[in-house]
């Protein structure tokens, strides 16, 4: 067992953009119980006022803070995420956190003590609870269960997609080496899947180990990516980055010899869920939707079955004569 109570071996990294909650995510840090780590702030070329929040704290946290010259996160939020973890100098382990939700205030200081009774341990992850813009929580969202003390990379692959667990980015702290060795993050559009996949492939060797008695606190905004399920060409993206995943994902395990025991039903009900919140689509372009995606994904047969499914999901839902807006 080694002592890291009093070392700073952590970067928590933030890429920021928007300004609206940045000041909490800071507070939080702030009132860590342990405040042995560094923050660096990675600022999007932002045209909010970032640094003016970020001030406040630069003398209570050590921060690292760079407005980079370009807008990259608005084309390619992964690659922005990639050059902010390259600001990273020696810590040994990194949190990609964000500019919106919140630690609870005993985090680093559960890390802290989960890694020295665990030195073997890679991949580390937080439970989460769902906060909305006023950091209320939300219960029951998703009506999933508890992460498990440890799942392997199928597991987390099957129980991701089949909604038994919730995940995002926040709530996984990673050891540089592990990420270096991988060569980083996935990459799909949007982001969109890219922390699944990511998941996935940084823990093919040692798995995924839950924390107990502390918690991330993760916002459902409504400026977030995840919010947006109104939006037809953000609805069309998404799906292509989920085809992507699914495309990765059985190349992956085809190359390292996994098997997983996800179900087609679960597959394409998870796949078609966007489809399904977007409440604002006729009948028709629901239908004609879901038909070009499924037939990539299953082949015609599964398509017709998964348009019999959205057709049966609509009239459930009285959304059979939703008119264009």
């Amino acid at each position: 067992m080694t002592d890291t109570l009093n070392e700073n071996t952590l970067a928590i990294v933030i890429p920021a953009y928007k300004h609206n909650f940045l000041r909490a995510t800071l507070e939080s840090l702030n009132q860590q119980t342990n405040k042995n780590f560094t923050v660096y702030i990675g600022d999007d070329n932002s045209p909010e006022k970032l640094w003016d929040i970020v001030a406040d704290f630069t003398t209570s946290l050590n921060i690292n803070y760079k407005k980079f010259e370009e807008n990259l996160g608005g084309k390619d939020l992964v690659s922005h995420w990639n050059r902010c973890i390259e600001l990273v100098k020696e810590e040994t382990w990194i949190w990609l956190f964000s500019d919106d939700d919140l630690l609870g205030l005993n985090c680093v200081e559960t890390f802290y003590k989960y890694i020295d009774n665990n030195p073997a341990i890679e991949l580390v992850h937080f439970p989460v609870k769902i906060i909305n813009q006023n950091g209320v929580e939300i219960e029951n969202f998703g009506h999933s269960k508890e992460f498990p003390p440890v799942l392997t990379s199928a597991e987390f692959y099957a129980e991701k997609t089949k909604g038994n667990i919730q995940s995002f980015v926040v709530e996984y702290v990673f050891k540089r080496t592990l990420f270096e060795q991988e060569d980083g993050l996935v990459n799909f559009d949007l982001a969109w899947c890219a922390d699944d996949a990511t998941w996935v492939k940084f823990s093919r060797k040692s798995g995924i180990y839950t924390v107990e008695g502390a918690y991330v606190y993760w916002r459902y905004s409504g400026l977030n990516i995840s919010s947006l399920t109104g939006n037809l060409s953000v609805l069309h993206r998404k799906l292509e980055a989920k085809l992507s995943y699914v495309s990765w994902v059985n190349a992956f395990f085809k190359k390292h010899g996994i098997t997983h025991t996800l179900d087609k039903v679960s597959l394409t009900n998870w796949f078609l869920l966007e489809v399904k919140e977007n409440r604002q689509l006729p009948i028709l372009n629901r239908l004609k939707i879901t038909y070009h995606y499924t037939n990539r994904l299953l082949g015609i047969l599964g398509a017709f079955i998964s348009c019999l499914y959205i057709l049966a999901f609509s009239a459930k839902k009285g959304l059979l004569f939703v008119k264009s807006s």
